[in-house]
């Protein structure tokens, strides 16, 4: 899941999708999710003692608690983004360097912390922090 949790009642959609035995390259085609998501999700599902039809059925928070969604997206972020704005500064000092370029610090960064954001996500927030920077 892309660093960031579906809408509900998408999650249900997917949900109810592979309840009725849809495939989950039917589901990404007809929803636009990733492949990836779905069986990210499905996998979530078949981890809880409901069956899908339960899960489709369940209110949002019920099901959102349910597939533990909410809490752990959201702790895990924010400790990644935490860290990576702990180490922003460097970041900074060594992309003014001759060579260095955003890939190569995110190398290191994931080498350091292999639970960290891939690199899209990891250029976002850089990006962020930067614009940031320029208006203070």
């Amino acid at each position: 899941m892309a660093n960031k949790t579906l809408p509900m009642h998408k999650i249900k959609q997917v949900l109810l999708f592979l309840d009725r035995g849809v495939s989950q390259r039917n589901i990404a085609l007809q929803t636009g999710i990733n492949r990836r998501t779905i069986a990210s999700y499905l996998e979530l599902a078949q981890q809880t003692n409901y069956s899908l039809a339960e899960l489709v059925s369940m209110e949002d928070s019920d099901l959102a608690q349910c597939l533990v969604l909410i809490e752990k997206d959201s702790i895990l972020d924010n400790q990644r983004r935490i860290h990576l704005e702990s180490v922003y500064s460097y970041f900074l000092i060594e992309l003014k360097k001759i060579g260095v370029i955003k890939y190569l610090l995110w190398q290191e960064y994931i080498l350091e912390n292999p639970e960290g954001f891939k690199y899209s996500r990891f250029c976002e927030i850089l990006s962020e922090f930067s614009k940031i920077k320029t208006l203070l």
